[in-house]
């Protein structure tokens, strides 16, 4: 079966010259920006497609009325006079990984309005009903809460534990979504996220089984309906959205996500007593394959 990743222009809603005009007028020209990595990325015409989709998710942000807090946080945090930077291009730069840290957001709040959710709120603050990145309804209608995470090569999972604490309060079901900092695509490399939350497996005779839970199975995640994976990524000649969700088998009945909410991902789900990936499984070798069995006694 194909890859069920939307390819970048299914999502769009103005052309890429419109996108690219709406950076600039919003986010500054690119000699307004101190870092010279973000000044690269913003005129040269290899990066062109990555300045457009920028666009595209403002352009969503302006549709559901949260642009000017968005372009007003970028602009703040990303092109900060007090932070000391390189002088040269490079991935290093702080202000540089400032600017994608705070994109990201944009970018899940894109894919997800784009297919099939809708928006309810942008950054609530932390209080009786949770700290929110985003907060959204299901293609179905159920209120969803959303904290978006960035994390770390070290301790992947710090950044999303952090998440869990913030959502614990929430009073509907709740999602946090990953996405990468550094060059590596969190929704292909799947595996560190599968050992630690949903557990790690054992091979025998050709059958694959279920050895122990993760942090899924903690009582501190049974509030968390799900944990998405999010990508753009850049190809020479095509660029698309790569999701993998995964489903918190172990929440509370309240707080159950479904897999149908996630129409342009893939999907793994507890059916019964084995793991399955609807509809196909991530690219990259795993540490949870499909058919994976769950012993009576880790269900």
């Amino acid at each position: 079966m194909t890859s069920p990743s939307p390819e970048r222009h299914e999502l769009h809603d103005i052309d890429d010259a419109a996108a690219c005009a709406l950076v600039d007028a919003t986010l500054g020209a690119a000699e307004e920006w101190r870092s010279l990595i973000i000044q690269y990325r913003f005129t040269s015409d290899f990066q062109a497609h990555w300045k457009a989709e920028i666009g595209h998710w403002i352009n969503t942000a302006r549709m559901h009325g949260y642009e000017g807090r968005l372009v007003e946080r970028v602009r703040a945090r990303a092109n900060d006079a007090r932070r000391r930077i390189p002088d040269k291009v490079t991935t290093e730069d702080l202000l540089y990984r400032v600017l994608l840290e705070e994109l990201h957001p944009a970018m899940v709040a894109h894919y997800l309005l784009k297919t099939g959710w809708g928006f309810r709120a942008w950054d609530t603050p932390d209080g009786a009903g949770g700290d929110v990145d985003l907060a959204v309804t299901s293609p179905t209608g159920e209120p969803v809460d959303i904290q978006i995470k960035v994390p770390g090569t070290t301790n992947p999972l710090a950044a999303l534990e952090k998440g869990a604490r913030q959502l614990k309060t929430s009073p509907h079901r709740t999602v946090i979504f990953v996405c990468s900092r550094d060059p590596v695509f969190v929704s292909c490399e799947p595996t560190a996220f599968l050992t630690g939350l949903v557990g790690l497996t054992i091979g025998e005779y050709g059958i694959v089984r279920l050895a122990s839970r993760g942090r899924f199975a903690s009582e501190d995640w049974t509030h968390v309906g799900a944990v998405a994976l999010l990508d753009y990524i850049p190809g020479a000649d095509w660029q698309t959205y790569a999701c993998t969700t995964l489903l918190n088998p172990w929440c509370t009945r309240g707080a159950a996500v479904e897999a149908e909410w996630f129409p342009r991902a893939r999907v793994l789900r507890l059916d019964t007593d084995a793991f399955r990936w609807d509809p196909v499984p991530p690219d990259r070798p795993l540490g949870l394959p499909g058919g994976t069995i769950v012993p009576d006694d880790l269900r």
